[in-house]
């Protein structure tokens, strides 16, 4: 038998959101048998993003009932029942806590159809529910209310069946069953209660010392990895020790990396790394050097790097940069890096088969004065849109995660409350107040934007 349900709520997270709605059909793998749904008051105020999302206010859940009233029927209802939902962790998780304010536990056999689409019929565009009806050419109304996205999932469920001929399903209800075989570990905490959002993980043993810090994607996934030995050499023998995980959502994995650095640099867990002593990070940076003959030279140097303009991780990537300055203010390469000091000492003209961009410096038919304007302004063209704002999602559905690198040196961060609503870019900017003191900030964010796509991305 299943139950198959769906809920809305407050916002995305179970421990600070509640349920406005909850709808519930039990399924006795033919056709439905029972069905119960109702409007929750949630006794807490509704989003407003929240209310455009569901058409659910304040004023419609102001009469009824609170969780506690309907707790008995939904405990009867599902009891016996494998409890179906799409993204089962969401629903399951907030139904669940709800019993837990409660002082009752409530613990159901699951199976999301998402992971069960996704075995079963593979191969669609997209396993979001409105985008899997479609797909499917399944009916679905009232899209975000309880009634008309479970009467959906019952669809979705009867075509899941009828097209399972291996039991897949039989085994995904078995790998998704609540009471996890590594909650022995955890102390007071239960694997399934952690979040599936970025975060910073604390490990702590036996006598309360802080065994190991992690940052994760997924704080759920990244312990579970720890607690099954595979989360490196390190923590190979750290659940033996385990008594208690905690844990800090941060929103975007950047200021989970980025907190996590300062925390072990801070706070020294027993099993972590010892970090290596890390001065101001040295970069390669294009300086001006000016000779007797008048005319400035550029050169790279590799120096402690604090915000100096023209300053690059590689080598290569400054030798790149200098070939384009050279071109856009035909500038002269045996002025440059780009030429061997050798080759110059022959006659000290562009040569090693760079184009001729200059206007004579190195045959001296222009004059030093001219030549070094053009370098000038090649220097300050290094120096624009070198600040940086990330914008990721933030711990919860009514704010933002801002991520502030200015100068390619200083990375700063802080969260926005979208109920603020923000006219320009300065006020997103003022958002943006803590300041990580890890010496690697400034490449964990540049590592970061090369490997990840962000909401939105601000130079300035």
């Amino acid at each position: 038998m299943y139950a198959v349900i769906d809920i809305e709520t407050t916002g995305g997270n179970f421990r600070w959101g509640r349920i406005t709605e909850i709808a519930i059909f039990i399924h006795n793998g033919k056709e439905v048998v029972e069905e119960y749904s109702t409007l929750v008051n949630p006794e807490m105020p509704i989003p407003s993003f929240i209310t455009n999302l569901t058409g659910i206010s304040n004023e419609m859940v102001a009469n009824a009932p609170v969780f506690e009233e309907i707790a008995p029927e939904i405990n009867r209802i599902t009891e016996g029942k494998i409890f179906v939902a799409h993204n089962s962790q969401f629903d399951y998780s907030f139904v669940r806590h709800e019993f837990r304010r409660m002082g009752q536990e409530y613990d159901r056999p699951t199976l999301c159809t998402v992971r069960a689409s996704r075995k079963i019929i593979p191969g669609q565009l997209s396993y979001s529910l409105g985008k899997l009806c479609d797909q499917l050419s399944i009916q679905l109304e009232n899209r975000h209310r309880a009634k008309g996205d479970a009467a959906a999932t019952v669809k979705l469920l009867e075509l899941l069946l009828d097209t399972d001929k291996e039991n897949k399903l039989g085994s995904l209800v078995a790998e998704q069953q609540p009471s996890s075989p590594y909650n022995k570990y955890l102390g007071n905490t239960k694997l399934e209660d952690l979040p599936q959002s970025p975060g910073i993980i604390y490990f702590t043993g036996q006598d309360d010392e802080l065994l190991y810090i992690d940052s994760a994607r997924n704080i759920r996934k990244k312990v579970l990895t720890h607690l099954r030995n595979k989360g490196g050499r390190s923590t190979v023998h750290m659940r033996d020790r385990l008594k208690e995980v905690d844990y800090e959502e941060t929103g975007t994995y950047l200021i989970a990396q980025l907190r996590a650095k300062e925390e072990i640099i801070k706070m020294k867990p027993l099993l972590n790394p010892v970090p290596k002593t890390v001065n101001t990070p040295k970069r390669w940076c294009i300086v001006p050097d000016i000779q007797l003959d008048g005319y400035i030279r550029l050169k790279l140097e590799r120096i402690p790097h604090n915000g100096t303009p023209g300053s690059f991780r590689t080598k290569k990537e400054a030798l790149e940069v200098i070939e384009k300055l050279i071109s856009g203010n035909q500038l002269c390469a045996s002025f440059t890096p780009l030429v061997e000091s050798s080759a110059r000492a022959k006659g000290g003209v562009c040569v090693n088969g760079h184009k001729i961009y200059c206007k004579g410096a190195c045959r001296e038919e222009e004059n030093p004065e001219d030549y070094n304007q053009r370098i000038d302004a090649a220097l300050q063209s290094l120096d624009t849109n070198k600040n940086q704002l990330i914008v990721e999602k933030g711990r919860n559905p009514q704010e933002k995660a801002l991520i502030k690198i200015e100068n390619s040196f200083s990375v700063s961060w802080g969260y926005l409350n979208l109920e603020e609503k923000p006219v320009n870019l300065d006020q997103l900017l003022e958002c943006s107040t803590t300041v990580c003191k890890s010496p690697e900030a400034t490449d964990i964010a540049q590592n970061y934007l090369l490997k990840n796509n962000v909401q939105q991305i601000f130079s300035y």
